[in-house]
């Protein structure tokens, strides 16, 4: 009798010192993907201008807001017509839209709203996904907010003009 409880004790202990290193090590990836995007990452990618962008070329003297997009996308047309009417308000900011779709769509889409985009906002063409796996974008739209480098806001969903240029402030 007392070796069945012995080893349903061992066997208690098992599971949870079993359950704790599991938790630790989800805990630990969750954290090392958060750490992967609130220092700006490293990235290098083309801007319809045909410039290349990265985490060297921008001012990091500024607010810079990512603010991933697709033109098919009724929250993001609609943000995008704000950003266009309050575009002055943005100019000591550095705005980087960012889209996976092709130069095309979105030079189509720009013209559709007659958008010409000022020195301070560009647009990124990330086909491969590479910045939106870096910074583990799950939908769109989603934006993130640095400054000095730091993410200093994210919004995973819709967020209105007034509430970034609160943030950018």
């Amino acid at each position: 009798m007392k070796e069945k409880h012995i080893l349903l004790l061992t066997g208690i202990l098992l599971f949870f010192a079993g359950s704790v290193f599991v938790l630790h090590k989800l805990s630990t990836a969750l954290q090392e993907k958060k750490n992967q995007y609130t220092i700006l990452p490293a990235f290098c990618l083309p801007a319809i201008t045909g410039e290349m962008v990265s985490d060297a070329t921008i001012d990091r003297n500024k607010a810079t807001v990512f603010y991933f997009f697709d033109p098919d996308c009724n929250l993001c047309h609609t943000m995008l017509e704000h950003l266009k009417t309050k575009q002055e308000t943005f100019a000591g900011s550095q705005i980087l839209l960012v889209t996976l779709l092709p130069e095309e769509k979105i030079k189509d889409f720009l013209a559709e709203i007659d958008f010409s985009p000022p020195e301070n906002i560009k647009i990124l063409l990330d086909e491969n996904a590479e910045l939106l796996s870096l910074m583990d974008i799950k939908g769109i739209p989603a934006s993130l907010i640095y400054r000095d480098a730091m993410l200093i806001k994210r919004f995973d969903g819709p967020v209105t003009i007034e509430t970034l240029i609160k943030y950018l402030q």
